[in-house]
């Protein structure tokens, strides 16, 4: 019957708008165990469109399975996680913390360049990454980061100092931009895991004799080529 029909059609959107919240959720927080079966059951829903009298329905539902399976093939949270195993319990957190303000930015998804970069500072080795514009070098650059700031291996210099990260740009704009995210990420850690931004472009102007340099806290030091020279 026509009520018969309409509940069925109920039920398959029902259930692929709780499989899609699943994938959603497991992009945004991770360790979600249903993300399998929410793939699965995707699967069995588009595979019983065929049996329906609506080719579009059909076709609907195949997208869904097949960008759903994209999706998590090139998930960030993916393939940023074997960072993780080098770095301490607070660089976990500071890890986890910019894989979810990336989603915020709707920055889920890493690039084919991206992926390269990661799996270069997953064997802990120098590289030069040469793409173009806009193409996701910044992302790399931050990981790079917070896997020199949040190392479980830190080495032990002559003074035992914290490490300062010095991150060139070219403008003025991308180093506020960077200040003002890697900040956010990095903000109140705990007592003993302080973490300085330098605000050279965000706030004041900091100096050669400033106490950024005095201070035995970990240190990210964000600038235009012509300021590190000053410094």
């Amino acid at each position: 019957t026509n009520i018969e029909f309409a509940n069925v059609n109920d039920f398959i959107v029902g259930e692929t708008i709780r499989s899609l919240g699943v994938i959603s959720a497991e992009t945004r927080w991770g360790g979600q165990t249903r993300l399998e079966k929410a793939l699965t059951k995707l699967q069995l829903i588009y595979k019983s469109a065929l049996q329906g009298g609506d080719t579009y329905s059909w076709l609907l539902a195949y997208l869904c399975h097949q960008v759903s399976q994209t999706y998590i093939q090139s998930l960030f949270r993916y393939k940023v996680h074997p960072l993780s195993e080098g770095l301490s319990n607070t660089g976990k957190n500071v890890l986890e913390r910019y894989v979810r303000q990336n989603y915020t930015s709707r920055q889920s998804l890493a690039w084919a360049s991206q992926i390269r970069g990661i799996e270069r500072l997953i064997k802990n080795d120098s590289f030069v990454l040469c793409t173009p514009t806009a193409s996701g070098k910044t992302a790399v650059a931050e990981l790079a980061i917070l896997q020199s700031l949040f190392s479980k291996n830190q080495p032990s210099g002559l003074l035992d100092r914290a490490p300062i990260v010095l991150y060139l740009v070219p403008s003025r704009a991308l180093a506020f931009q960077l200040e003002a995210k890697l900040a956010k990420v990095v903000d109140k850690l705990s007592d003993n895991e302080a973490i300085t931004v330098t605000g050279l472009y965000g706030g004041t102007d900091w100096g050669p004799t400033d106490a950024w340099l005095t201070k035995n806290d970990r240190t990210i030091l964000i600038c235009t080529y012509e300021k590190a020279e000053a410094l």
